[in-house]
């Protein structure tokens, strides 16, 4: 379904092949390729005590 839903989205480039430029983002533990949802991801538990230096 994501395949022929980002293939409509598709624009020809200068070269005449499928071009596609999106967002990839990661919300609420989808992977969204602009407005598809591509998979779901796995919970990411953060360490309280972690610090980045």
């Amino acid at each position: 379904m994501a395949k022929i839903v980002l293939g409509m989205l598709a624009k020809p480039s200068a070269a005449g092949e499928p071009e596609l430029s999106l967002p990839l983002t990661v919300q609420d533990r989808a992977l969204l390729a602009g407005p598809v949802k591509l998979m779901e991801m796995p919970e990411v538990i953060w360490d309280a005590e972690a610090r980045v230096p």
